[in-house]
């Protein structure tokens, strides 16, 4: 049976907008896609805001680390065109009903407010469960987030060929392996939806790529520019 392949935005349309901004994640539903990816951190005052990097200097026009800033001064600085940073709440309200969110937790720490705003978002915001996927490379913080709402779906990513997940599929059902584009083959698609999971692969932009991944039976690709796929 031939699986649909999400295409899946990387920072919203990070090669044509400033990344993980709104204007970002609006051109991205734009050229078509399925899904957008994000990814959240804590800022000084508490709020979960929608930044990739610990500071924030490569990409706005100030300086200095995320968890030392105060939201008020974050929303001061300009994210490119004019862009603030956005609040993971407010990214939320923006894309409600418009495509799925695939939500990268960036750093410790996040899991527990994460859960608390993807649970309101789903009990008075509108939010399905199916529509939310939280991925991250902090296993901890994925166990944490199942431990807070087991509905919420989960992907874990991972660098290297070398690695070892069978235990903590015994603690946390995950929904999805986010892999490199140079590890994934055919052969490891295959064995990984014998698992039951779905296959993503990151950050896909050259056409040779996109070209072999649609091959494998891979169930979404990550990409900087959707409308290559």
């Amino acid at each position: 049976m031939m699986r649909t392949m999400l295409k899946i935005g990387h920072r919203g349309a990070a090669g044509y907008e400033p990344e993980n901004t709104l204007r970002s994640f609006a051109r991205a539903i734009e050229l078509g896609c399925d899904m957008v990816e994000m990814d959240v951190r804590l800022c000084k005052s508490g709020e979960v805001v929608v930044l990739h990097d610990e500071t924030v200097d490569r990409t706005t026009d100030g300086t200095g680390k995320v968890a030392q800033i105060k939201l008020k001064r974050l929303k001061s600085l300009n994210a490119g065109l004019e862009e603030q940073i956005p609040t993971l709440k407010e990214t939320l309200e923006f894309l409600r009903g418009k495509v799925k969110v695939n939500i990268e937790l960036k750093a410790k720490g996040t899991a527990k407010p994460v859960a608390f705003i993807l649970d309101m978002a789903v009990r008075k915001g509108g939010w399905r469960e199916e529509d939310i996927l939280v991925s991250s490379f902090f296993r901890r913080e994925l166990s944490r987030l199942h431990a807070l709402n087991p509905n919420i779906r989960l992907g874990l990513l991972i660098k290297v060929r070398a690695w070892r997940f069978n235990g903590f599929l015994k603690r946390v059902h995950l929904y999805s392996l986010h892999l490199p584009t140079k590890l994934v083959t055919k052969r490891l698609v295959k064995g990984v939806h014998k698992r039951g999971l779905r296959v993503f692969s990151y950050t896909v932009n050259a056409a040779r790529d996109i070209r072999r991944l649609k091959k494998t039976d891979i169930d979404g690709i990550i990409t900087d520019l959707p409308d290559r796929l």
